[in-house]
């Protein structure tokens, strides 16, 4: 499996509930090929959204977004980088700074 990113321009803008409703109403396509959804970010407008799938390719993920008729913008595969280490932090100086 690898992560599979997908952005969609949203025309008309959707709500934060009707995005919910949507993902929970599409789990036998997910099933279908074999793709599982890891996070979502929607732009406050509801213009935008930014998927993160695991997935066995980009083209499973591609087949979902057309049996559900959802356009996308772009699908790619990604690696992940993180969760990022903290900055190191240097010690105060011998005034405190």
């Amino acid at each position: 499996m690898v992560y599979v990113v997908a952005e969609q321009d949203l025309d008309p803008p959707i709500s934060a509930e009707e995005w919910r409703t949507l993902r929970r109403d599409s789990g036998w396509c997910r099933d279908l090929y074999g793709v599982r959804h890891l996070d979502s970010y929607l732009s406050g407008d509801g213009r935008r959204l930014l998927c993160v799938w695991d997935a066995p390719d980009a083209e499973a993920v591609r087949q979902f977004y057309r049996t559900m008729a959802l356009p996308t913008r772009v699908v790619w595969t990604a690696e992940a980088h993180g969760p990022q280490e903290p900055l190191a932090v240097p010690p105060p100086d011998e005034k405190g700074r």
